[in-house]
């Protein structure tokens, strides 16, 4: 069925007490139709817009409408979702738990400073297909996010050992650090924190 902003807008109306919503492939859909949802629907707390086109504008809606949401996630977004919008998501959910994004190419390591800086209370962090982001990003979430217990950075190039050994070392609640297609990163990289942390290695 092709979701529209008519459609959706129907739903929301009937569901003043939604805590979840997931919109996938949803192309239909504009911020006409996630305004309805946000304005119908305040008990929010987890939002997941995947393989849709995505925006600044819309990330903004969603994270200045709803105060209750703590999980947040933009897979395969429009190019147009860039720093900008996370800096939106930094600036208006300091109670965030759950961030999690995917080939996200206006995304740099300057917006993921933004967010990990100011989102403390992070439990998990995906960083998934961001080949662009650096050590910088890892020195970041090792230097602000105490709490993380799960991290995934699938994907991600130019990511180093060196990097992920101090955010393992900082980050003392970690529990599990997802990787592959690193890189900068090998098998033999599960070996030298498994110690420390559980490391989920695949190489095909």
């Amino acid at each position: 069925m092709f979701l529209s902003d008519r459609f959706l807008s129907a739903i929301a109306l009937g569901s003043a007490h939604l805590e979840e919503i997931t919109l996938l492939c949803a192309h239909g859909v504009s911020l006409k139709g996630l305004e309805v949802v946000v304005a119908n629907c305040p008990l929010l707390r987890k939002v997941s817009l995947l393989d849709m086109k995505t925006d600044n504008a819309q990330a903004l809606l969603i994270v200045t409408s709803c105060r209750n949401l703590e999980h947040f996630e933009v897979l395969f977004p429009d190019h147009a979702f860039t720093d900008a919008g996370l800096i939106s998501i930094a600036r208006n959910c300091p109670t965030l738990r759950t961030l999690r994004l995917r080939d996200c190419g206006g995304v740099t390591d300057s917006g993921v400073a933004e967010v990990v800086r100011q989102c403390t209370a992070l439990r998990e962090l995906s960083l998934k297909d961001m080949s662009h982001l650096t050590d910088h990003t890892l020195c970041n979430i090792a230097n602000y996010c105490p709490l993380l217990t799960n991290l995934n950075i699938c994907g991600s190039w130019l990511f180093t050992e060196r990097g992920l050994a101090k955010l393992v070392q900082a980050c003392t609640q970690l529990k599990q650090v997802e990787y592959c297609d690193n890189g900068g990163l090998t098998s033999s990289s599960a070996k030298l924190f498994s110690e420390m942390v559980k490391v989920v290695c695949e190489y095909g």
